[in-house]
């Protein structure tokens, strides 16, 4: 029986750490295929992403792409969205923002509650001066100001209104903390100090025998 509990608790954290790794890397909210920012441009783009999510329980990613294959800004920014919310957890709520390296566009696509909050048409406008003057990067994060400013007076208004934030990390931390206690119970507990191990676990050199006990040696 203890053997059984202990391949299924082993099944179980194995499930769980292939969940938690899988959503860490796709809730990475950068995605610079085309390599347009430097790494502390990144690092800074990142943080703000995050701390969207954060503020907002909103998923948010940006993409910048190459390389297209023959398909429109429009076909990519499809594409990649339906990829980015294909995680149940985020329930059809979420904001893409896309740059199209090939055809120098920024698209972006917003669904669910930031409906009611902000129209695309509006997070275009906020920053539409930059992105025309090639400036990326300050557009980027004037648009994720933009929406950030937006959403967190809006549930600030609306409190009840505020989206589930579903999984987090934390949640597969304590379950997998419980998977390893109920895997000790089922090993009966830590065998070094268990009392069959204790009774028979004797040590002799040249001073005498020692003996584990209490987890303390004790000579005989």
């Amino acid at each position: 029986m203890k053997k059984i509990i202990i391949f299924l608790s082993l099944f179980v954290f194995l499930s769980f750490l292939i969940m938690a790794t899988s959503n860490r890397s796709s809730s990475s909210p950068l995605n610079d295929y085309a390599g347009q920012f430097t790494s502390d441009q990144k690092e800074i783009l990142e943080e703000k992403l995050r701390s969207f999510k954060y503020k907002t329980d909103i998923p948010i990613k940006l993409i910048t792409t190459s390389e297209n294959d023959g398909k429109s800004t429009e076909e990519l920014l499809n594409d990649n969205y339906d990829a980015f919310l294909s995680n149940k957890r985020f329930k059809g709520n979420g904001i893409l923002i896309l740059f199209d390296r090939d055809a120098q566009i920024h698209m972006i696509k917003a669904e669910g509650i930031i409906e009611s909050i902000v129209t695309e048409e509006e997070i275009l406008a906020s920053n539409n001066y930059a992105f025309n003057a090639g400036l990326l990067f300050s557009g980027s994060v004037g648009t994720i100001e933009f929406l950030t400013k937006k959403a967190t007076a809006y549930f600030e208004a609306n409190p009840q209104l505020r989206p589930s934030p579903g999984l987090q990390d934390t949640d597969y931390l304590w379950a997998l903390v419980l998977t390893v206690i109920v895997a000790g119970w089922g090993m009966g507990g830590s065998s070094l100090y268990s009392p069959a191990y204790q009774k028979n676990n004797t040590v002799s050199n040249d001073f005498g025998t020692y003996t584990l006990i209490n987890k303390q040696e004790i000579s005989d």
